[in-house]
């Protein structure tokens, strides 16, 4: 297992992914904090920290969102197209590794910078929040699920991406896929409280949205579903299982 984890580590170096793993939380929260510095007075209630908070997280999640999922897909496509382009599979399944391994290494690597990336945003919100005075009633946890809750839903989305993506030597389909997916995250992102209960009957079947509606903020209420977590890493395990089988009878060039 670590000749295939460093294998694909030596390629992970030449590519952009490692500076994208820190580009993206930038990006989320540059955004934000422009924000707040050109419409400081419009959006931040003085002595009360609460809602300041809670819209902070409301605003890092319109952001956070689309930007994971494209995040997904971009490190997907980029990570499998190498094997693709460079034509190297042969060269690649001639170590001292099972193919399953090769296969899990590739997520291993996905889930692993992406948790750099949620770590990442969430310090960063932080940093907003205490350096534009939201100094009381610090919402700790719901910065932490806000960041982390939606990177554990999207396992489901990262399995399905890495399994179209290491099948198909064309990646416009999964590329194509991974834009759609984010399209209905952002319409999904938008639903109002009243909705999110009856979501749960279609977005079951749509794991590109459960990162979404796995930590929806509206106001100053944090709308938690623990459950788009739950079916997040199960669809994962379980789509991580059946890519690793097809990739095992793969006809190699």
């Amino acid at each position: 297992m670590n000749g295939a984890l460093m294998s694909d580590w030596l390629k992970l170096r030449k590519t952009w992914i490692p500076l994208l793993t820190i580009l993206g939380p930038l990006g989320v929260v540059g955004l934000n904090a422009m924000r707040y510095v050109l419409s400081h007075g419009a959006i931040v209630i003085p002595g009360d920290d609460t809602h300041n908070w809670a819209l902070l997280i409301q605003n890092t999640d319109h952001l956070l969102m689309p930007t994971l999922i494209l995040g997904v897909t971009l490190f997907v496509s980029m990570l499998s197209g190498l094997e693709h382009r460079g034509h190297t599979w042969k060269q690649l399944l001639a170590l001292p590794v099972s193919r399953a391994q090769i296969y899990l290494s590739k997520f291993i690597w996905i889930a692993g910078l992406l948790a750099v990336s949620s770590t990442l945003c969430a310090a960063l919100t932080l940093c907003i929040g205490f350096a534009f005075g939201f100094s009381t009633h610090v919402a700790w946890l719901p910065v932490l699920r806000e960041c982390y809750y939606p990177y554990l839903a999207a396992y489901g989305m990262i399995a399905i991406q890495l399994l179209i993506s290491m099948v198909f030597a064309n990646q416009a389909f999964a590329v194509t896929l991974g834009v759609l997916g984010m399209i209905m995250s952002g319409l999904t992102d938008a639903i109002t409280p009243d909705s999110l209960t009856h979501a749960w009957h279609f977005a079951l079947f749509v794991p590109w949205v459960y990162p979404s509606l796995s930590a929806v903020t509206h106001g100053a209420v944090q709308y938690l579903d623990v459950r788009y977590v739950v079916c997040g890493l199960v669809v994962g395990s379980a789509m991580v299982g059946l890519g690793s089988v097809l990739f095992a009878t793969k006809e190699v060039r």
